[in-house]
């Protein structure tokens, strides 16, 4: 296994299981990861004891694994850093169009802005 393979695979359990309605099972998570159920066992377990809130319910006779719901709002939705950049310069492009709706963004009156989603080791700001 090369280094980090355990971290990634454990945040694509993470992010699959963010964006499943009624959850995975482990045989569902083994195939989209290519890997053994029993890794994937190992992973929600070491996912559980870190914290997260991953529980497994019993739902016509298989187990779905999933997050509790109401932390499945407060993770943010990641952004790639392409989808991030496009983000900062496509606002900044709109400001030409002050009369425009699209041209004053709802992040300007909130004082939150593009930079403020992008981590601090690839913020384009010094």
């Amino acid at each position: 296994m090369a280094r980090g393979d355990q971290l990634g695979r454990q945040w694509r359990i993470i992010q699959t299981l963010i964006s499943s309605k009624r959850g995975k099972s482990a045989a569902k998570l083994a195939s989209e990861l290519d890997c053994h159920p029993r890794t994937v066992y190992r992973d929600l377990e070491a996912l559980q004891i870190a914290g997260f809130p991953i529980y497994t319910e019993r739902v016509e006779g298989r187990n779905l694994w999933s997050l509790l719901d109401t932390v499945k709002h407060q993770i943010p939705i990641p952004f790639s850093l392409p989808e991030l950049m496009a983000l900062y310069f496509g606002a900044d492009m709109l400001r030409i169009f002050p009369a425009w709706p699209a041209g004053r963004p709802a992040w300007r009156q909130t004082g939150r802005t593009p930079c403020s989603m992008i981590p601090s080791n690839l913020s384009l700001r010094k």
